[in-house]
């Protein structure tokens, strides 16, 4: 079973009920929840704190778990920068320098995604494109052409075995009668 925190109308809930002089017992029946959640959420209250301030302390601590955000310190950065705006992927240059770059291929993507990186440099392909002297329209195009011709291969070849079964049905049709006709024919 997994836990879950108290929310704030739980708080609340348990604070107003304590307030009554409602048993821990009663409470915690009450809400479904553990007797030692209920006293420790009691002796909290008998300190003179209220459930906001029990809220809003809980939402402080939450703040420290978890994993932090990873920083690369500025000569990193500046070597990355440098890589992508030669047109290197971030795959090619943690690939080329594991050693020098030492997070992950997935944390370089989510720094990229904070803006750690000038995204005009990260353009996917764009060094491909140079290299091949062609555009991506020009490369639409040729898809296109080639699934246009793919399409009317399929549709020719689809009417081609139309055919062949209307063929093979007639051949079934006529060749008894025809065999026949035939082998009469020889005996006279």
């Amino acid at each position: 079973m997994t836990y879950t925190h108290l929310t704030i109308n739980e708080l609340v809930m348990i604070e107003a009920y304590y307030q009554e002089g409602k048993k821990v017992c009663a409470i915690a029946k009450s809400l479904g929840r553990a007797r030692q959640t209920i006293y420790n959420f009691i002796s909290f209250l008998k300190t003179g704190l209220s459930a906001y301030d029990y809220y809003q302390r809980y939402k402080a601590n939450k703040r420290h778990c978890g994993r932090q955000k990873t920083p690369l310190t500025k000569p990193i950065q500046e070597f990355i920068q440098s890589y992508l705006a030669s047109d290197w992927s971030l795959d090619v240059i943690k690939g080329t320098h594991p050693d020098k770059i030492l997070c992950s291929m997935r944390t370089l993507y989510r720094l990229a995604h904070r803006d750690i990186f000038n995204k005009e440099d990260m353009c996917p392909g764009k060094a491909n494109e140079r290299q091949m002297g062609r555009k991506r329209g020009e490369e639409n195009k040729l898809f296109a052409e080639i699934c246009g011709n793919a399409l009317t291969f399929i549709q020719t070849l689809k009417l081609n075995l139309v055919t062949l079964k209307e063929i093979l049905l007639l051949e079934r049709i006529i060749k008894a009668p025809l065999s026949r006709w035939l082998k009469s024919s020889q005996k006279r």
